[in-house]
């Protein structure tokens, strides 16, 4: 049995969008960025995440971030050949994202930008490939923060998930009457470009997978 360091975190997750070689272990003390930033905004330092990369199959450990007070982790992706990291530091006002080189095992800083230009932390997340920053709010819209920069009207039960070119993938749900799943696809400016049923699923190879619909329905290349 192989034995894993992971600083006394049980959990495993595969990044997403990447082949299978790389997982991470993440801590929750805060909880997730919206919620750390309700914490701050209450007058609290929120207690910073451990995030550890950890490599298949041979299971060496990697801590790209050093973990900081008031610095609170997302989940990272793999995007464009590295693992790619989005953190925001409440003390500092600061969001920034960093690459993790999967060979030289170096992490760099790739973006900054003051926390006062977004509206608030609720699914500010990122995406690829290629890499984008977005927040998605309550009111029905996705903002696209970085690189572009844009807002999207989103319908009610629409939830952004995927990037794939300059195609975003939206998964939503309909009940007319009965319930079921839909993939919507859409430009950069917001445009729809198809909709489909069921889902789509990253598989550990990097390919996409859609599930749904049958034999006579008509699929579209995401």
């Amino acid at each position: 049995m192989k034995e894993i360091k992971s600083k006394g975190n049980p959990f495993l997750e595969r990044l997403l969008y990447g082949d299978g070689s790389w997982y991470f272990s993440r801590d929750y003390p805060s909880g997730d960025l919206y919620e750390a930033e309700e914490i701050f905004a209450d007058g609290k330092i929120p207690s910073g995440t451990t995030l550890l990369l950890i490599s298949y199959p041979d299971g060496n450990v990697y801590e790209p971030l050093p973990k900081a007070e008031g610095v609170v982790i997302e989940d990272p992706i793999y995007s464009e050949g590295a693992v790619c990291i989005l953190s925001v530091d409440f003390p500092d006002g600061l969001i920034r994202i960093h690459k993790f080189d999967t060979q030289t095992k170096k992490t760099d800083q790739i973006f900054e930008m003051p926390l006062s230009e977004v509206k608030d932390c609720y699914n500010l997340k990122i995406h690829g490939e290629p890499l984008i920053l977005t927040r998605q709010g309550k009111e029905d819209v996705l903002d696209i923060i970085w690189p572009e920069k844009g807002t999207i009207k989103m319908d009610s039960h629409d939830s952004f998930f995927l990037r794939k070119g300059n195609k975003l993938v939206f998964a939503s749900w309909q009940e007319d009457p009965d319930y079921r799943s839909e993939i919507v696809i859409r430009d950069l400016e917001g445009n729809e470009l198809s909709r489909m049923d069921g889902d789509i699923w990253v598989m550990p190879n990097g390919e996409w997978w859609h599930l749904g619909g049958d034999e006579k329905e008509e699929t579209v290349d995401v």
